[in-house]
């Protein structure tokens, strides 16, 4: 019976297709749902702005930071310690700007 199972069950089962990740880079689909939230948000006349997103070291990108603040959404990233490009005084004077600390 067990066999049975196996045999009905294992040939239906997706196959992953290889390179599909490296043709859409995953913060491009973590975005894409992002904006699709904001839209939604937008229609039902709900503010986004000043909206605050708590992301992992992962999304410490400047497409990503920039497409955020673009938005006026505030950003809690965890900074990767490799990712030396970000300077990440400015991006924490912007937060402290917007809550009127200076």
């Amino acid at each position: 019976m067990i066999k049975d199972i196996e045999n009905e069950i294992v040939p239906n089962l997706s196959i992953p297709k290889r390179g599909l990740l490296s043709r859409v880079p995953l913060l491009e689909i973590v975005i894409s749902y992002f904006d699709q939230i904001t839209q939604t948000l937008e229609k039902a006349n709900i503010t986004v702005e000043g909206l605050f997103v708590n992301e992992d070291a992962g999304f410490d990108s400047w497409k990503f930071i920039i497409h955020f603040e673009n938005k006026c959404i505030m950003l809690n990233i965890v900074f990767s310690k490799s990712n030396e490009q970000i300077p990440k005084i400015i991006i924490l004077m912007k937060f402290y700007i917007r809550k009127g600390m200076l």
